[in-house]
C-alpha cells in the first residue's frame, strides 16, 4: 500500500470515528432528557389520580379561617365604631334609592311635575337664604312667549318674598325685581361684635336693570362677559321678628337709618372664566374665577323710576371669587376644593344702609356662625372642602372655613383675627344628580344643623 493510499485510509478512519462519537453523545443526551419527562408524566398521573372522584370523607378546616389577623381587627375597631352611623346611613340611602328605582319613583315624580311645566309653570324650592322659613317658588314661562318673557315668585312662611319679571331676547334683557325681607339678623360691625347683641331689621328693595352678556370659548374653558345699568331703591325698616329686638333698640346710633330711602343709579360689569370639568355627579377638577365691579350713585337730582334719595350716597363694590379643585381615582372620584372670596367696598359719600354691607355667617360663609353674624364694608372668606363617597348613593362633604369682616380689608386684615368654622354634610345622590344635603357646622360660638333640597352643581 502506497503512502497516498495509507493517508486516505487514515483520514476515513478519523472521520468515521468522529461521526460515531457524535451519534453516541446525542443518544446519551436523549436518554437523559427522556428520564425527567417520564418522571413528570408519572407525577402528573399521580396528581390526576389524587384529584379523581372518591368516596372518602372530604377534608375541612377545624374552624372558619379569618381574612385578617387579630391585631388587625383590634387596630380597625375604633374606626369601625366611629363610622358605624355613616355606614348604616349609607346602607339605608342605598336601599331607599334602589327601592325608588325598582318602583320607578323618580320617573313618576318627574312626570307629575311636568304636567304644570307643560303649561309654562314650574314649582320649586324657594331660594331666599338662611332663616327665612319654609318656602316655595313659582317660575312662569308661557309656552308661546317664554323666549321673550318670564316671571318668578318666591315666598316663605316668615313673610319673605321676591318677585322678578324679565323681558327680552338673546343676550339682552330688562329685569324688574321687588324683594321684602322682614327680619334679617344684625349683631354689630366687624369681628368684635357680640352674639349677645342680636337684633333684626327689615329691608324693602326694588331695582330695574338692563343686562347684556356674551360667552365665548377661551382655551380649555369658557369666558363670560356681562354688563348692566339701571336704577335701584332701598329702604331700611324696623325689624319684624318676635324673637329678637329691632336693630335701633340695640344700636341707638343707627336710629337715623330707619325709613331712610336711598335711590341709586347703578352700572356694573363682570368677567367669569370657567374651566371646570364635570363628572357624573359634580365637577371634579379645574377652576372658576370671577371679577365684578359695580357703582352706585345717588338719584337726588336725576329721577329715573324711583323717588329721590332722602340723603345723597355713593359707593363702589368690587368682588373677587376663585375656586379650584382636584380629584383622584377615576371610578368614583375623591375631590379636594379650595374657594376664595373677597368683597371690597369703597364709600365715597353719605351712609351705606345695613343691607348693602358685606356680611358673613350661614351659607354666605362661616357656616358655623349665625346667618349674617358679621357685617362691615369688606369681607373675605376661604373654604377647603373634601368630598368622598361612602356608598353608591351617598357622599360626605368635609369642610373648614376661615374669614372675617373688616372696615378696610387691605389695612385691617390679619391672620390672627380670622374666625374659623368647620362642618360635615351628607349628600344623597341619584345616578346622575345631587338630591340635597344634610349638614352640621360648628364654631366657637354655636353649632348649626342645615339642609338643602336639590343641590346639583
Amino acid at each position: 500500500m502506497g503512502s497516498r493510499q495509507r493517508g486516505f485510509f487514515l483520514l476515513a478512519t478519523l472521520l468515521g470515528g468522529g461521526v460515531a462519537l457524535h451519534l453516541a453523545k446525542a443518544s446519551h443526551a436523549n436518554a437523559l432528557a427522556a428520564a425527567p419527562d417520564s418522571a413528570l408524566a408519572s407525577g402528573d398521573s399521580l396528581a390526576a389520580s389524587q384529584l379523581a372522584a372518591s368516596t372518602s370523607a372530604p377534608w375541612n378546616p377545624p374552624a372558619a379561617v379569618s381574612p385578617d389577623e387579630r391585631w388587625e381587627r383590634v387596630v380597625r375597631w375604633p374606626g369601625r365604631i366611629a363610622s358605624w352611623p355613616l355606614r348604616q346611613l349609607g346602607a339605608f340611602v342605598d336601599r331607599s334609592l334602589v327601592t325608588a328605582e325598582e318602583t320607578k319613583f323618580f320617573p313618576k315624580a318627574i312626570a307629575i311635575t311636568q304636567i304644570p311645566a307643560a303649561h309654562g309653570v314650574a314649582i320649586e324650592a324657594a331660594s331666599l337664604g338662611d332663616r327665612t322659613g319654609l318656602g316655595a317658588g313659582v317660575r312662569v314661562k308661557p309656552p308661546r312667549i317664554g323666549d321673550f318673557f318670564t316671571a318668578e315668585w318666591d315666598g316663605s312662611t316668615l313673610q319673605y318674598s321676591r318677585t322678578t319679571l324679565r323681558g327680552g331676547y338673546g343676550p339682552t334683557w330688562l329685569e324688574y325685581r321687588y324683594e321684602w325681607r322682614p327680619e334679617d339678623g344684625f349683631f354689630g360691625f366687624g369681628l368684635s361684635s357680640s352674639p349677645d347683641d342680636g337684633s333684626n331689621y327689615a329691608a324693602e328693595e326694588q331695582h330695574l336693570l338692563l343686562t347684556a352678556g356674551h360667552e365665548l370659548r377661551a382655551g380649555p374653558g369658557r369666558l363670560a362677559l356681562s354688563g348692566w345699568a339701571g336704577a335701584r331703591s332701598l329702604v331700611t325698616r324696623p325689624g319684624k321678628s318676635s324673637h329678637s329686638p329691632s336693630f335701633q333698640q340695640v344700636f341707638p346710633s343707627l336710629s337715623g337709618t330707619i325709613d331712610l330711602h336711598e335711590s341709586y343709579r347703578t352700572r356694573g360689569a363682570a368677567v367669569t372664566y370657567d374651566a371646570r370639568v364635570r363628572g357624573q355627579h359634580r365637577w371634579i377638577r379645574g377652576m372658576q374665577a370671577k371679577v365684578s365691579a359695580e357703582g352706585f350713585q345717588e338719584q337726588s337730582r336725576a329721577r329715573l323710576l324711583f323717588p329721590a334719595s332722602d340723603a345723597p350716597s355713593r359707593f363702589t363694590r368690587l368682588r373677587y371669587d376663585w375656586e379650584g379643585g382636584w380629584s383622584f381615582f377615576s371610578a368614583d372620584p375623591r375631590t379636594v376644593r379650595l374657594a376664595l372670596g373677597l368683597v371690597d367696598q369703597r364709600p365715597d359719600r353719605g351712609v351705606m344702609l345695613l343691607p348693602d354691607l358685606a356680611r358673613l355667617g350661614g351659607r354666605e360663609g362661616l357656616a358655623g356662625f349665625e346667618p349674617r353674624r358679621f357685617h362691615d364694608l369688606d369681607a373675605a372668606i376661604a373654604r377647603l372642602t373634601y368630598l368622598f363617597p361612602i356608598g353608591k348613593h351617598l357622599e360626605v362633604d368635609l369642610h373648614s372655613e376661615a374669614g372675617g369682616a373688616y372696615g378696610d380689608f387691605w389695612r385691617d386684615a390679619r391672620l390672627s383675627t380670622l374666625r374659623h368654622s368647620h362642618g360635615i354634610a351628607l349628600r344623597p345622590r341619584s345616578d346622575t344628580a345631587m338630591l340635597g344635603a344634610l349638614g352640621f357646622d360648628w364654631s366657637p360660638e354655636t353649632a348649626r344643623l342645615h339642609y338643602s333640597i336639590g343641590g346639583a352643581e
